[in-house]
């Protein structure tokens, strides 16, 4: 099994310029391509699911977090490499997925409403494919943070019956996010039940 299995929206027409991704990407093991780069990203710039093996024993865990960055087949970015040593720290998961509230895959995490009205079929197959993987969910760690709580307080009705876990917990009651400049307060969280609030 690969480490890294990314489901990506194909063949679309984008509309959007790429961003430099060359500086914001980790690529030592990627060709030294910059064309390749733009292509690649282009044609991958939304993304659904990404699974990451930690081990070969153990549970698996649903991640939902707000927003794809540059993490993919190749790689994880710092956000997500935060999530892995967190749970790898747990021991007992073998692999974990990560879903987001919006599929696109951007580092800039201003007016993702408004990025996506462009693309709300886009959108509708993220949410429904959100809504499937819960279905065989047990366990999921909701990290999404504050910023857009009440676009994601839809996935709440399929939580009812699975165990709920956050890392930590904003004033808000919303979860919060594993943002790349918290990882030294993340290596010292313990994983803590979420209570969903009416």
């Amino acid at each position: 099994m690969k480490k890294y299995i990314c489901k990506f929206e194909e063949n679309i027409f984008i509309y959007e310029k790429s961003e430099d991704y060359k500086k914001l990407c980790n690529f030592e093991k990627r060709p030294n391509d910059k064309k390749a780069y733009k292509k690649f990203y282009d044609r991958h710039m939304f993304r659904y699911s990404l699974k990451c093996k930690l081990q070969d024993k153990g549970e698996k865990i649903t991640v939902i977090l707000m927003n794809p960055s540059y993490a993919d087949e190749y790689g994880l970015d710092s956000t997500l490499t935060n999530v892995k040593e967190f749970l790898e720290k747990q021991i007992q998961y073998s692999e974990f997925e990560v879903l987001n509230i919006f599929p696109v895959r951007t580092a800039d995490s201003d007016n993702l409403v408004g990025k996506m009205k462009k693309y709300k079929e886009i959108q509708k197959k993220n949410d429904e494919y959100i809504e499937k993987t819960l279905k065989n969910s047990r366990k999921v760690l909701v990290a999404w943070g504050s910023r857009y709580h009440r676009y994601a307080e839809w996935i709440f009705k399929f939580l009812s019956d699975k165990d709920i876990y956050a890392y930590a917990i904003n004033k808000d009651g919303s979860p919060r996010h594993f943002a790349p400049q918290a990882y030294n307060k993340v290596k010292k969280q313990k994983l803590q039940e979420y209570v969903i609030k009416n």
